[in-house]
């Protein structure tokens, strides 16, 4: 997915880890396991929306979930952090 287009993301680290979460996703998600993708956030609740959007223009069948992610994995990231889970073969 080409990310030199998309206002949403400031970086150009941002772009990168967005494109890589896709990637990975794309090369590894099965559907057939689950539909359910969630996207967990640390303090980044609009990053989150963004990754999911993202996430539904890739993949529309996708059913997607937003969730915080707890404070003793927060408290070793740092605010900001997104994470991407889904079914899948691939670690």
């Amino acid at each position: 997915m080409k990310m030199e287009n998309c206002k949403q993301w400031e970086s150009h680290a941002e772009k990168k880890a967005l494109a890589a979460l896709l990637s990975r996703m794309e090369q590894g998600w099965i559907p057939a396991l689950g539909k359910s993708v969630l996207i967990g956030h640390s303090d980044d609740f609009e990053g989150a929306v963004l990754l999911k959007d993202h996430v539904l223009e890739q993949f529309p069948d996708a059913e997607i979930a937003i969730t915080d992610i707890g404070p003793i994995i927060g408290a070793h990231t740092s605010p900001g952090t997104l994470a991407l889970f889904y079914w899948g073969d691939n670690r």
